[in-house]
C-alpha cells in the first residue's frame, strides 16, 4: 500500500507469476478440500446444498460457479488506479527489474570481501543507490527490443501454422469418408 500511494499517475505493474505476487482472493475449492469447506464455499456464494449430495456433485457446482481468480495483489493496486499485468510463466526475461537484480548481485558479488550481513546489506544499499535513470532506461529499451523480437517470432510462427493447417487441407476429391476410414485386415 505505501508503494503504490507514492506513484502518481496510473502506473501498469509488470510481476512475475512468483506464489507470493499471486495468492488468490476466494479460491475456489478443489478435490483436495474436504466435502465441508467445498459446501462452506457454495454457500457463501449463494448455493443450497445439503449433506447428502455427493463430493463430485458438489464440485460440479462449484465449476459452474467459480470466476475468473482475483489476485489480492491486484486487487490492491486497483484500489490506488493502479494495473498489475503478469507475465507467462518462465519468462522472466520480459522483466526490466530482472536485468537489474543481476547488476545489483553482480556488483555485491564483486564488492563483498567480508561476508558478513551487515557488509552484503551496506553493499545492497550502495548498489540500489547507484542505479542511474539511463541504466534503468537501457534496461527497459533492452527489454523492449525482447519483446518485439518475441512478438515478431510469434506472428511467424502463427503464419507458418496458418500455411500447414491451408496447405494440409487443400480442396481437393478426398472425402471426411476416405479420411476416417482407417479399418485393418483384422476388423480394428
Amino acid at each position: 500500500n505505501k508503494l503504490l500511494a507514492t506513484f502518481e499517475e496510473p502506473t501498469i505493474i509488470v510481476m512475475d507469476n512468483a506464489p507470493y505476487h499471486s495468492k488468490i482472493l476466494d479460491p475456489a475449492p478443489t478435490t483436495r478440500h474436504r466435502k465441508q469447506e467445498i459446501m462452506e464455499w457454495l454457500r457463501k456464494h449463494g448455493e443450497t446444498v445439503n449433506e447428502t449430495m455427493r463430493k463430485a456433485e458438489l464440485l460440479e457446482m462449484v465449476q459452474l460457479k467459480k470466476s475468473v481468480p482475483v489476485r489480492e495483489i491486484d486487487n490492491i493496486a486497483a484500489k490506488h488506479g493502479h494495473r498489475v499485468i503478469r507475465l507467462p510463466p518462465y519468462h522472466c526475461h520480459f522483466n526490466p527489474i530482472e536485468l537489474i537484480w543481476a547488476n545489483i548481485k553482480g556488483f555485491i558479488a564483486r564488492n563483498n570481501k567480508t561476508f558478513t550481513l551487515t557488509e552484503v546489506d551496506r553493499l545492497l544499499h550502495e548498489a540500489i543507490s547507484n542505479i542511474s535513470t539511463d541504466e534503468w532506461k537501457k534496461v527497459v529499451d533492452h527489454t523492449a527490443g525482447i519483446l518485439r523480437k518475441a512478438w515478431e517470432t510469434d506472428g511467424l510462427v502463427e503464419d507458418a501454422v496458418e500455411e500447414l493447417i491451408i496447405s494440409v487441407s487443400p480442396e481437393d476429391d478426398s472425402s471426411d469418408e476416405d479420411v476416417l476410414d482407417c479399418e485393418s485386415d483384422d476388423g480394428w
